[in-house]
C-alpha cells in the first residue's frame, strides 16, 4: 500500500518538544485501510514502510473502545486520537495538550468534504487511497495553520511577551491555573499538568468555537473551580481557573485585571 503525502512521511523519532500540536492525520476505512495520511510538523518521523502497520494498530485500539464517540490513548508527551464518523475513520497524532473539541470540529468540516469528494469522483474506499490536491489544500489550511512548521513562527515575540506576563500574574494573584490559546486553537501556553488540563478541555462545558469567535459562555463553575474565559484582542484566548470559594467579584476584577495588560501587549 501507498500512501498520498506530499510531506516526509513517518516513527517515531522526536527532535523538539512542542505543546498542542497537531503532528499526523490519518483517514481509515473500515477494515483499518488508511486512505489518507498527511504529516503537518516533522516532528515525528515514521518509516514509509512501517506506516500500515502503525495504522492497523490505530484501528485495532479503536474497535477495543466500544461505545465512545472520540477514543484516546496516552503515549505521553503524545496522543493518539479516533474520531468515527460512520464507515469512516479519522486518527491524529498531537500533543497530549491538544483540545478534542477543536479536533472534532475539524472533522466535522473534513468528512463533509471528504464524502463528496468520493462520491464525486466513485473513489472504491475498500481499496483507494485518497488523491486530490483541491482537497490537500483545503485540510492544511483547516490543520495546517494549527500546526505552524518553524520554530519563529510558533513562539512569536507577541507570544513570549504575553506567556511571561502570564506567568508573573500567576505567581502574584491567587490564579490555580490558566490556559492561553491562540485564534486558530492552538494551546500556545498552560499552566496545568496534562491531567488537569485534559480534565478542563474534556469535561467543562466550555465549548470554544476560537476559528469564528463565537463564545457561548462567559464563566463556568465544577464542584472546585471556577472558570473564567476572554478573549485577548481577537488573537488569543485566556481560561482562568480558581478556587470555588473566591468572591466572584474578585474572580471578575482579576481577569479584567490580566485582560487590560494582555491587550497592551497585543497592541505593541
Amino acid at each position: 500500500m501507498t500512501i498520498e503525502n506530499n510531506t516526509k512521511l513517518p516513527i517515531i523519532s522526536k527532535i523538539e518538544e512542542q505543546q498542542g500540536f497537531i503532528h499526523y492525520f490519518f483517514i481509515f476505512n473500515e477494515g483499518g485501510v488508511c486512505l489518507y495520511c498527511r504529516n503537518f510538523t516533522n516532528t515525528y518521523q515514521m518509516e514509509e514502510q512501517l506506516i500500515s502497520a502503525f495504522c492497523c494498530a490505530l484501528m485495532s485500539f479503536s474497535k477495543e473502545m466500544v461505545g465512545k464517540k472520540v477514543k484516546k490513548v496516552n503515549m505521553s508527551p503524545l496522543e493518539i486520537v479516533i474520531i468515527q464518523r460512520y464507515n469512516l475513520s479519522y486518527g491524529f497524532l498531537t500533543d497530549l495538550t491538544s483540545n478534542t473539541i477543536i479536533l472534532e470540529d475539524y472533522i466535522d468540516a473534513i468528512d463533509n468534504r471528504i464524502r463528496k469528494y468520493i462520491r464525486d469522483e466513485k473513489i472504491d474506499i475498500s481499496m483507494e487511497n485518497i488523491r486530490d490536491e483541491k482537497l490537500n489544500i483545503y485540510i492544511d489550511e483547516l490543520i495546517g495553520n494549527n500546526a505552524d512548521k518553524s520554530e519563529d513562527t510558533l513562539i512569536t515575540n507577541r507570544e513570549s511577551a504575553l506567556k511571561e506576563e502570564l506567568k508573573k500574574f500567576l505567581f502574584r494573584n491567587d490564579v490555580e491555573g490558566l490556559i492561553l490559546f491562540n485564534n486558530a486553537g492552538r494551546i500556545v501556553y498552560s499552566s496545568l499538568t496534562n491531567d488537569k488540563l485534559n480534565y478542563i478541555l474534556e469535561n467543562i462545558d466550555f465549548r470554544i468555537k476560537i476559528m469564528n469567535k463565537l463564545i457561548l459562555k462567559l464563566f463556568y463553575t465544577t464542584e472546585s473551580e471556577l472558570i473564567f474565559s476572554k478573549f485577548i484582542n481577537e488573537e488569543f484566548y485566556l481560561v482562568l481557573i480558581f478556587n470555588i470559594t473566591i468572591p466572584f467579584g474578585i474572580a471578575e476584577y482579576l481577569m479584567d485585571k490580566i485582560i487590560r495588560k494582555a491587550d497592551n501587549i497585543c497592541k505593541k
